[in-house]
């Protein structure tokens, strides 16, 4: 949509410039870029975990409640959506969150 959006605006405008186009940019890191980045530090907790901890995590989410929630809220393009609403239904996880925190400074 955004791409498109840009391509439109630039053919109309005859702009083709870096800067008219940097709008495509803007856009979609607006919708998304928060969120990637949520991902991305996600991703490096679960890779410096030690296999004690990644054990820990699969005896957690192993919770029949917390597969439903998982589920019911699991969004592969919105994890930290997922990640709110697991901690507060399964204060477990917060087992999880120090030493994870730690891995990744």
């Amino acid at each position: 949509m955004h791409c498109a959006r840009a391509a439109n605006d630039a053919l109309e405008a005859g702009e083709f410039g870096a800067n008219f186009l940097r709008r495509y940019q803007d856009a979609w890191m607006d919708d998304i870029g928060k969120e990637l980045k949520h991902a991305q530090v996600l991703h490096r907790m679960m890779a410096a975990m030690s296999d004690k901890q990644l054990d820990l995590a699969l005896e957690i989410l192993g919770d029949p409640a917390l597969k439903e929630l998982i589920v019911k809220h699991g969004d592969l393009d919105f994890p930290s959506k997922l990640a709110r609403v697991a901690l507060r239904k399964s204060p477990k996880l917060l087992r999880l969150v120090g030493p994870a925190i730690k891995a990744i400074w």
